[in-house]
């Protein structure tokens, strides 16, 4: 690993040095300060120069663990929608096993009105988690792709 270099900022009394310090809270009980000093007299793009590469490496930071947050929503919403499949399957398969059980029943089960509106919530709850997963996809890959790029 390269060390950085060395700045003695008591070397010249004309570059006494300017500290900084960068505090980021990049997670859930983590946060990660970084300090630096630059001469007082650098330039303002020098300013900004060390700034952005203090903020870049923040940034990529965070979004590592930004992305672990992430794949743990999706993968508590892919459960969720899996049981959610599972149970208005079975719903369905109960509905209709009753349907065939009563005499005189014939063709396909028709639902009485609580059980329509429970249907037709189930599917839109359904939806709503299809939606927020290809969400939760593509601010997965987006991260991905931050830290790729910042790495």
């Amino acid at each position: 690993m390269d060390t950085p270099e060395v700045l003695d900022p008591e070397k010249d009394g004309k570059a006494i040095a300017v500290g900084m310090t960068l505090s980021t809270q990049i997670g859930e009980g983590r946060s990660l300060v970084m300090q630096t000093y630059i001469p007082r007299d650098a330039s303002v793009r020098e300013y900004h120069l060390v700034l952005d590469k203090l903020g870049a490496a923040t940034d990529r930071q965070k979004a590592k663990y930004d992305l672990l947050a992430v794949e743990m929503s999706l993968a508590q919403h892919n459960k969720m929608l899996a049981q959610l499949k599972e149970d208005y399957d079975r719903i369905a398969q109960d509905i209709e096993t009753k349907w065939q059980q009563q005499p005189g029943r014939r063709g396909p089960p028709k639902l009485n009105p609580n059980e329509a509106a429970q249907r037709v919530q189930a599917q839109q709850t359904m939806k709503r988690y299809v939606v927020e997963i290809a969400k939760l996809e593509a601010d997965r890959d987006k991260l991905k792709a931050d830290i790729e790029k910042a790495g």
